[in-house]
């Protein structure tokens, strides 16, 4: 999402650096050609502090723009470090009543302070969604500080390039059998134990495939799940692959079975995708995304037999592709750009 709108900011004519505090390997044919890249080079984003002092001392820039809490505990402490006038905005997204809920007092009181007292320093503190916008506002700022909300650049030109490319899949040039598809990180907060739960309750009704896109540490419990329920011949986890439009294209149905996130962006693109979707009601970007149900079913988290007559319903009367990409082009790149550029005053 940073490389969309680092290019929409240089097509707009905007001289951009961007500053890798560690090595990026997978995304690097995806930064921009005319983007001036500096490397500081840090094993850990929080020992670029020193580094990222010294470089806003020298060159001065009139912003900087960090994504993710990490990069914006160190832009602002940074800043702060040597009193620099460049004016820092840093841009949240996780919801963070959900991120500190399972912690212990002395994490949580730590962060909430780190949260209330260095945040403050910040030109603007932006979020990707409203729903964690307003969770931000209320738990630290109050009244004080206004938290803002962009969404994120996630639809763009090349995008639907993308999507004209043939399925990659031997099961998505099947069209008589329906494949289900989940997208992400093989980790607990996306919650595929549930979605191959219920998509064996599915089974039991319905021929159907399922393919799971992505790669973590929980790859070894989930392929487990699948010898449990005996699903080997219907499900596949092909590991992470660098373009999932593909399969969002010719997919009967996205789901997204997570227990939290902020602006899930594989939501979004299998809209763009004009692929009927299915989601939790995890807080809080979904229930946004989808206006509460109009654009896809929700569901409760960790219930998979909702999650399993969602699927079902979805199959039997999905939404019409046009509804679902004109829906998704509200998260464009234009639009997410065109309000960088305001707050920033560029």
């Amino acid at each position: 999402m940073t490389l969309n709108l680092v290019a929409g900011f240089i097509d707009r004519g905007i001289n951009v650096t961007l500053l890798l505090a560690t090595p990026v390997v997978k995304l690097k044919k995806y930064i921009h050609p005319n983007v001036n890249v500096v490397h500081l080079n840090c094993k850990r984003t929080l020992y670029s502090i020193p580094k990222l002092a010294w470089y806003i001392k020298k060159h001065k820039p009139k912003n900087l723009l960090s994504h993710i809490n990490r990069a914006n505990r160190v832009a602002l402490i940074a800043a702060l470090l040597i009193r620099s006038d460049t004016r820092v905005h840093v841009v949240e997204h996780n919801t963070v009543s959900v991120r500190i809920s399972n912690y212990s007092i002395i994490p949580k009181l730590l962060i909430l302070f780190f949260y209330k007292f260095v945040y403050r320093s910040a030109a603007n503190i932006i979020h990707v969604s409203k729903t964690a916008a307003d969770d931000l506002q209320k738990m630290v700022f109050k009244n004080k500080i206004n938290v803002k909300y962009i969404y994120n650049p996630i639809v763009d030109e090349k995008m639907f390039n993308d999507i004209n490319e043939k399925p990659p899949h031997p099961w998505l040039k099947n069209k008589n059998i329906p494949v289900i598809l989940g997208v992400g990180s093989l980790r607990s907060q996306k919650d595929f134990l549930n979605l191959i739960n219920a998509f064996s309750i599915l089974k039991q009704n319905k021929q159907a495939r399922l393919i799971i896109l992505g790669e973590g540490e929980e790859r070894n419990i989930i392929e487990k799940s699948i010898i449990k329920y005996k699903l080997q011949d219907c499900v596949d986890i092909p590991g992470y692959v660098d373009n999932p439009l593909q399969y969002m294209r010719y997919a009967s149905v996205f789901v997204l079975s997570s227990r939290t996130e902020a602006l899930p962006t594989a939501l979004v693109e299998a809209m763009a995708c004009g692929c009927p979707v299915v989601s939790t009601d995890c807080p809080s970007g979904p229930a946004e995304i989808l206006d509460n149900g109009k654009y896809g079913p929700l569901v409760p988290i960790k219930n998979p037999s909702a999650l399993s007559d969602a699927i079902m319903k979805s199959l039997a009367n999905p939404i019409p592709k046009k509804v679902l990409r004109a829906r998704a082009m509200e998260f464009s790149k234009v639009q997410s750009v065109d309000k960088y550029i305001k707050m920033l005053g560029i």
